[in-house]
C-alpha cells in the first residue's frame, strides 16, 4: 500500500556490555544498514568528521529502510519485514548478553508527498515480536 509520506523504521539497541558486530550478525544484517558504536570508540558526524567525544555504551541502529528501500512508501511491508527479522531470533532480544535496552523507532517524513493513501495498518505479525522482546516503541512524525 503506496502512502503519501515515507517511514524509516529502526531498531536501535543499547549495552554497555554490547557487541554489537556479533548483534549485527545474528540479526543477518550488513553493514549498509547497521550503524555501530561500541562502547569508547570515537564518535562521527553525519558527514564523516570526527565529533570529538566516544561512544558511552554500545550500539547497534539498524535501518530498515536501508534494507528494504522500495518500502519507504509502503510502510505495512517495511513493518512486516522488522517483524520477520525479530521472528528469526530465537531468543528475545532483551535476553542476549550485553543488551540492556532496545527500542522500534518510527520515523514519519511528511516533507516528501507521495501519491498514495493518508494511512497503513501496522502488520499483525509485528505486534506479538515488539511484546516478545520487550521493545519499546517510539514513533517520531517530522514535517
Amino acid at each position: 500500500m503506496n502512502t503519501e509520506f515515507e517511514l524509516s523504521s529502526r531498531l536501535v539497541v543499547w549495552g554497555n556490555e554490547l557487541e554489537p558486530t556479533k548483534l549485527a550478525e545474528l540479526l543477518g544484517i550488513d553493514s549498509v544498514a547497521a550503524s555501530i558504536a561500541t562502547k569508547g570508540s570515537p564518535l562521527f558526524r553525519s558527514d564523516g568528521t570526527p565529533s570529538g567525544s566516544v561512544a558511552k555504551t554500545g550500539r547497534l541502529t539498524v535501518t530498515f529502510d536501508k534494507i528494504y528501500p522500495d518500502s519507504r512508501g509502503d510502510p505495512e511491508t517495511q513493518l512486516a519485514k522488522v517483524a520477520e527479522i525479530l521472528r528469526s531470533l530465537g531468543n528475545p532480544i532483551m535476553s542476549l548478553r550485553g543488551v540492556e535496552k532496545a527500542q522500534l523507532q518510527l520515523f514519519f517524513y511528511y516533507e516528501v508527498e507521495l501519491a498514495g493513501e493518508p494511512d497503513f495498518v501496522v502488520p499483525d505479525s509485528l505486534i506479538p515480536e515488539l511484546a516478545r522482546h520487550k521493545l519499546s516503541f517510539r514513533i517520531t512524525i517530522l514535517p
